[in-house]
């Protein structure tokens, strides 16, 4: 939500440091538009000390500016908890590679949630490394996803949330799990066996299966 307000410049000052410092208050009556603006904040001041060269001299003794007000989400008020796997109560056996892997979290509290995106790296995950994750996938406002690990090894996990300004909220917690192989591919060995009978030989064929 933006607060928009109506302000005129009332003083202009150069300090002694080259810097320039401006004074704004509310508009009073005046136009219709004033008297709406007067109306929804009858009192207001603000001063600001302009450093960049660039950006003096235009708020000028007298003019009136419109100054709006964007609320910041902070990152970490939105931050949600990895809670663990599902159907396993929290602990972290997985199933082996090449297998659906389900995770949950509990839910953000920002009001404006556009998406939870789900990191998954082999490399160990850091709020400041997120973008080298080894993928990542929008979960839309599920609270669940699914990840299929590519290979065997260590992987670490993690959420965040996104709202409708593209903010995206400081990861949660960072969740490591070691995904196991996946058994060797079964081989099929053929033993041969003789045997000698009264009037001739027969070979007989056995098949075992060796993991």
């Amino acid at each position: 939500m933006k607060i928009r307000a109506k302000m005129q410049v009332v003083e202009v000052r150069t300090t002694a440091y080259g810097s320039e410092t401006v004074s704004l208050q509310a508009v009073g009556g005046g136009t219709p538009e004033d008297n709406t603006f007067s109306k929804a904040t009858p009192v207001a001041k603000l001063e600001m000390t302009i450093d960049n060269p660039d950006a003096q001299g235009i708020l000028k003794a007298g003019k009136h500016f419109y100054v709006d007000f964007t609320r910041v989400i902070e990152k970490a008020s939105m931050a949600c908890i990895l809670a663990g796997l599902l159907g396993l109560a929290g602990t972290l056996a997985l199933p082996a590679q090449g297998q659906n892997v389900a995770l949950a979290w509990n839910p953000s509290p920002t009001t404006n949630l556009v998406t939870y995106k789900l990191y998954a790296s082999t490399n160990a995950l850091i709020a400041t490394n997120l973008g080298a994750a080894t993928t990542n996938v929008a979960c839309g406002t599920n609270l669940t996803c699914t990840v299929t690990p590519a290979i065997a090894g260590d992987w670490w996990f993690a959420v965040t949330a996104v709202d409708t300004n593209g903010i995206e909220s400081l990861p949660s917690n960072i969740l490591p799990v070691e995904v196991p192989a996946a058994p060797g591919n079964l081989r099929t060995v053929i033993v041969q066996y003789s045997y000698t009978l009264t009037n001739f030989v027969d070979a007989v064929y056995l098949k075992f299966r060796f993991p």
